[in-house]
């Protein structure tokens, strides 16, 4: 795992390489996190509109792909440039599809907070519910 200032764009051979360019996922129309691609040259990192509710100052959501999970982190970017990592917020499985139009079942680190420093920090993931992909474009 990466450490919280690292600056990383991990990419996954197996992942689907025509994976839509803007998509929002949320519960609730009033909820949804809307997220474009940043990086398109390897299309497996998405920056968010917003931050969760234990972002810090600067702070956005990112989902970012690795070999088994749609992770959603806390960050910070520069340009099409993850600068730094601090915290997984929530998670998808990639076997359930979660940029795929549809309702997916997403986890959430309880363990979440402003607070936290490090990725080394226990996660603590739980059942988050059911959130709806609407691909945008």
């Amino acid at each position: 795992m990466a450490m919280a200032g690292d600056s990383i764009v991990p990419w996954v051979e197996a992942f689907p390489t025509d994976m839509p360019r803007s998509f929002r996922i949320g519960p609730v129309k009033h909820a949804y996190y809307y997220y474009g691609i940043v990086s398109p040259v390897h299309g497996s990192i998405y920056m968010c509109s917003r931050g969760s509710d234990y972002k810090r100052e600067g702070e956005i959501l990112a989902l970012i792909v690795d070999e088994q999970f749609c992770h959603a982190f806390d960050c910070v970017i520069e340009g099409a440039t993850v600068v730094t990592i601090r915290q997984p917020v929530f998670r998808c499985a990639l076997e359930n599809n979660p940029l795929t139009a549809g309702w997916h079942e997403w986890e959430q680190n309880w363990a979440a907070s402003p607070h936290v420093d490090s990725l080394d920090s226990l996660a603590d993931w739980r059942r988050g519910g059911m959130f709806e992909t609407t691909l945008l474009g």
